[in-house]
C-alpha cells in the first residue's frame, strides 16, 4: 500500500490543466483512482497496457517509469515471495503427512506385535519352555480367536505344515515367541504368500528322496 501511495502521487502530478484523455480521466484523475489502477494492474482487473497509454504521451516520462518499475517489482519480486511460500507451506504439510502416517505405521506394527505375543502365550498356557510343537500349532488353529486373527492379518491357514515350517526357522522341530511373531509379521500380505512358499518345500523333499 505504501509503495502504491508514492508511486500514485508522480503519477497523479503528471495530469496538469484539463485532461481531455478518456483513459486518463478513469485511471489517473485522482491519487485515489491511481491507487486503485495500480491495484487492478497487478491482479488482472485492468491490463496495464491501457493504464500506461495515456502516460506515454506526457512531456515528463516519470509517471510511465513509475508505473513500469511498480509492475516490475509486484510481478517479478513479491509475487515470486508470495509464491515460494505457498511452495514451502505445501511442503512442509506433506512432510507433516508423511510423518503422520510413519508415525500410524509404526504404532499398527507394535499393536499387531503386542496381539501376536498375547497371542503365542494363550497357545503355550502353562508350558515352561514356551514353545510350541506342530501338534499345538494345529490345535490352536482350531479355536476361532487364534484362526481370525491370523485371517484378519491375511495369513492363510490352509497349510499348516508349511506355516509351521515357514515359522520354524531354526528346524528345531518347535517355534518360540520370536519366531512365531517375526513369521506372522514377514507373512503379513496376501494369502497366496503361502501358495509361494509351499513350492520351494516341495521341491525340497523332492531333491531329498531322490537323494
Amino acid at each position: 500500500m505504501r509503495c502504491g501511495l508514492r508511486l500514485a502521487w508522480p503519477v497523479s502530478a503528471c495530469q496538469t490543466g484539463a485532461i481531455k484523455d478518456e483513459y486518463a480521466k478513469k485511471y489517473w484523475s485522482s491519487v485515489s483512482a491511481s491507487m486503485l489502477t495500480l491495484f487492478m494492474s497487478i491482479t488482472g482487473g485492468v491490463d496495464w497496457e491501457f493504464a500506461m497509454e495515456p502516460l506515454m504521451g506526457r512531456p515528463d516520462p516519470l509517471a510511465a517509469v513509475c508505473l513500469i518499475i511498480y509492475i516490475t517489482i509486484t510481478c517479478f519480486a513479491i509475487v515470486n515471495v508470495v509464491t515460494a511460500n505457498f511452495c514451502s507451506t505445501a511442503m512442509e504439510s506433506t512432510a507433516a503427512d508423511k510423518d503422520l502416517a510413519t508415525m500410524k505405521q509404526l504404532q499398527k506394527h507394535s499393536s499387531q506385535v503386542n496381539d501376536l505375543q498375547n497371542l503365542f502365550h494363550d497357545i503355550v498356557g502353562n508350558y515352561e519352555d514356551n514353545e510350541v510343537s506342530i501338534r499345538d500349532f494345529k490345535a490352536a488353529l482350531s479355536s476361532p480367536k487364534f484362526a481370525g486373527f491370523l485371517e484378519s492379518m491375511s495369513i492363510s491357514t490352509e497349510d499348516v505344515g508349511v506355516l509351521f515350517t515357514f515359522m520354524d526357522t531354526d528346524r528345531s522341530g518347535l517355534v518360540d515367541l520370536d519366531e512365531f511373531v517375526n513369521g506372522c509379521l514377514n507373512l503379513h500380505g496376501p494369502a497366496k504368500s503361502l501358495q509361494r512358499l509351499e513350492k520351494p518345500r516341495r521341491h525340497v523333499q523332492l531333491w531329498l528322496f531322490l537323494a
